[in-house]
């Protein structure tokens, strides 16, 4: 979350705002396939 275009890129991504991103993070950790699995969950 501290790169803005990491955070521009998986917003993207999963179609999410930069709080949703930060909550999953928060939530599972820092593991992409955890966070996507999480948002989709």
């Amino acid at each position: 979350m501290s790169e803005a275009y990491e955070v521009e890129y998986w917003t993207h991504k999963f179609g999410v705002t930069r709080a949703e991103l930060q909550k999953a993070i928060d939530a599972v950790g820092h593991s992409a396939a955890a966070v996507e699995k999480h948002l989709k969950g």
